[in-house]
């Protein structure tokens, strides 16, 4: 299942970038639900940090475009992100993208990272 779970999110980053919105938003369900799923266990070894970072980024880059169809179900995933994984080393993961050289991609890094320390807040952590 580890290593099953590393090409699923090959998979789903790569069909994000399909131009299709259709496609593409339902692309953004399915990696909502893989974070439900696995939470914390996509951070894990198993699955390759370039596929895991893949994934953020188009789903960042989603949240920022113009097409409000996709980047509203984008920005609902980021916000699944949060809640379910650990803020730290998701934190950890979104401070590449702060000072991304596409400003608003920067900006939804930023949204997300301000939620993840609002989580560590709340939570005491």
């Amino acid at each position: 299942m580890r290593v099953a779970r590393g090409k699923i999110v090959l998979v789903v980053a790569k069909t994000m970038k399909n131009p299709r919105s259709a496609l593409c938003k339902t692309s953004v369900m399915v990696a909502s639900d893989i974070f439900n799923a696995f939470g914390d266990k996509l951070l894990d070894l198993s699955t390759s940090e370039e596929a895991f970072d893949g994934l953020l980024f188009q789903l960042l880059l989603k949240a920022s475009q113009d097409k409000k169809f996709v980047g509203e179900e984008a920005d609902r995933a980021l916000g699944i992100m949060v809640g379910s994984m650990t803020p730290l080393p998701f934190i950890q993961k979104l401070r590449a993208y702060v000072s991304h050289k596409n400003l608003r991609v920067g900006a939804k890094a930023v949204v997300s990272l301000t939620n993840c320390v609002s989580k560590m807040m709340v939570s005491g952590a």
